[in-house]
C-alpha cells in the first residue's frame, strides 16, 4: 500500500494556491514525545497550513511523520555537496562548522531560488583559531592572538561576512574568547565550537557559549584535580611530550567528581549551554580505547539526566563518513548512551531549532512551521533504528522520492 499525498488547487478571488494534503499519518510530537494518530497534514507552499483528524482513516496503513532531521556538525568540504545523500536519509538541515564559505553561500542561494535541491544550511564561515595552528586548506580560519584580535574578527564575521554564528577552536586564547563572547551576547550572536583549552567549562558557560562540540574538555572540567591536570596537560603539549598525555588522561578519568559534575551540568541547563557529543567521531577516534569511549558515553548519560540540551552532530566530511547515514548512527549511539528514542529524535529536531532560535518554524510538525517532513513506515519512538525506514521526504513543501516511494498524485480541476 502506498502513502497518499493529494495535490489540490484551491480558487481564491485573486489566484489559485497549490495545496498538498498528506493523508492519514501518525504525527510524532517532538515536544512531548507522543504520537498523534490519524492526522491529515495540509501543506501550502513551503509551510504547514493545518493539521486535522484524518477525513478517511485507513486504519490498516500506518505511516509516521517526523520533522526533517538536522545534522548539527558537518563540514561541506567537497565540490560535490552530497545533498542527495543527506536528503535521502531525511536530513533536511545542516549546520556547517567550517568550509569554503563562498561556495556554501553559493549553494544556499541556489537552493533558495530553486536552482538546486538541498537542505537548509547555516554556517559559521571561517572559525577563529589560535596563532600556533597548522594551516588546513579545507578549513580556512581567522587567527586571533588577543582580545583586540577577537573583536576585529567578530566585526569581520558579523559585518562583512554576515555569518549565522561564530565558531571557536580549542587553541583560541582565553582573552580572545571572552572578548568575542562579550560581543556575541551584545549583538545577539551564538558563539559555539570547541571549548578552548585555556577556558574552564564553567567560565565558558558563564560567557553563554551556545554549544560545545565533541565533549572536549568536559572530563577535565569534572575532575577534582582540574587546575593541576590542566597545567600538566598544557606543559606536556608545550614541550611536545605526547607520551605524558595518556597518563594525564587516566588521571582525569580517575578523579571524576560527581558533585562537581552535577554542579557544572546544572549550570549548563540553566544557561542553555548545549552539547554536541559527536559520538560517531569519538567512536572513530577511540577505536582501540574502549574505556575512553565508555567515559564519553557516561558524560552524555549524566548530562542528559541533568537536563542538559543535547544536539545530534556527526563531523560528516571527515574521512570515512557517509552523509545522512552518519546521523542515523549518531542517534543510535545517543540511545545506547542513555537517551530515550524521543530524546534522541529531539536532539536532531527541536533542540537544534531552539539553538537557532527558530523553534517557531522548525523542529516540530505544527501549523506555520516549514514543511520539512520525513515519512516513516515504522514508529521511531519504539526503536530509533526505525528512522532508517523512510517512505518519503519533503523539504520546503517539495516532495522528494524514488519510483518505489512516489505516492499517488491527483489534481482537482478548477471550477469554471
Amino acid at each position: 500500500m502506498r502513502l497518499l499525498i493529494c495535490f489540490l488547487f484551491v480558487n481564491t478571488a485573486f489566484c489559485a494556491a497549490r495545496a498538498v494534503v498528506i493523508h492519514d499519518v501518525s504525527v510524532v510530537n517532538t515536544v512531548n514525545g507522543t504520537i498523534e494518530p490519524h492526522r491529515d497534514i495540509l501543506v501550502r507552499g513551503d509551510r504547514i497550513a493545518d493539521i486535522k483528524p484524518a477525513v478517511k482513516p485507513a486504519h490498516t496503513l500506518i505511516r509516521y511523520a517526523i520533522p526533517g532531521l538536522w545534522d548539527m556538525h558537518v563540514h561541506l568540504w567537497f565540490a560535490d555537496p552530497q545533498f542527495p545523500q543527506y536528503l535521502a536519509a531525511g536530513v533536511t538541515g545542516l549546520r556547517d562548522m567550517g568550509s569554503d564559505f563562498a561556495r556554501v553561500k553559493g549553494w544556499r542561494a541556489q537552493i533558495k531560488v530553486g536552482k538546486l535541491t538541498g537542505p537548509r544550511i547555516i554556517t559559521c564561515g571561517p572559525p577563529l583559531s589560535g596563532p600556533m595552528a597548522e594551516p588546513d586548506p579545507k578549513l580556512p580560519t581567522i587567527i586571533v592572538r588577543d582580545a583586540n584580535d577577537g573583536r576585529r574578527a567578530f566585526d569581520t564575521l558579523d559585518d562583512k561576512l554576515n555569518v549565522d554564528f561564530i565558531k571557536v577552536l580549542s587553541n583560541v586564547p582565553a582573552n580572545a574568547f571572552f572578548a568575542v563572547s562579550e560581543y556575541s551576547r551584545h549583538w545577539g550572536h551564538r558563539i559555539v565550537g570547541h571549548l578552548p583549552d585555556e577556558v574552564p567549562a564553567r567560565l565558558a558557560a558563564d560567557a553563554r557559549m551556545g554549544s560545545m562540540e565533541h565533549l572536549f574538555g568536559l572530563a577535565l572540567a569534572c575532575s577534582s584535580r582540574e587546575d593541576e591536570l590542566r597545567e600538566g596537560r598544557r606543559v606536556a603539549l608545550e614541550n611536545k611530550d605526547y607520551d605524558a598525555l595518556p597518563k594525564i588522561n587516566d588521571e582525569i578519568r580517575d578523579s571524576y567528581d560527581e558533585k562537581k559534575a552535577s554542579q557544572l551540568f546544572e549550570k549548563f541547563r540553566i544557561y542553555d549551554v548545549m552539547q554536541t557529543p559527536t559520538l560517531t567521531m569519538l567512536k572513530r577516534m577511540t577505536e582501540k580505547d574502549e574505556a575512553a569511549y565508555t567515559r564519553m558515553e557516561h558524560l552524555v548519560r549524566d548530562m542528559n539526566r541533568a537536563g542538559v540540551p543535547i544536539l545530534a552532530g556527526t563531523d560528516t566530511g571527515d574521512s570515512g563518513t557517509v552523509p545522512g547515514v552518519e546521523l542515523h548512527k549518531e542517534l543510535e549511539l545517543l540511545v545506547d548512551a542513555g537517551l530515550t528514542p524521543a530524546e534522541a529524535l529531539r536532539a536532531a529536531t527541536l533542540t537544534p531549532a531552539r539553538l537557532m532560535r527558530k523553534d517557531d518554524t522548525l523542529g516540530a510538525i505544527k501549523p506555520g512551521a516549514y514543511a520539512d517532513l520525513v515519512l516513516l513506515s515504522a514508529n521511531p519512538l519504539t526503536d530509533i533504528r526505525n528512522l532508517r525506514k523512510i517512505s518519503a521526504v519533503m523539504v520546503s513543501g517539495k516532495y522528494l522520492g524514488t519510483k518505489a516511494t512516489k505516492p499517488h498524485q491527483r489534481k482537482k480541476r478548477r471550477r469554471k
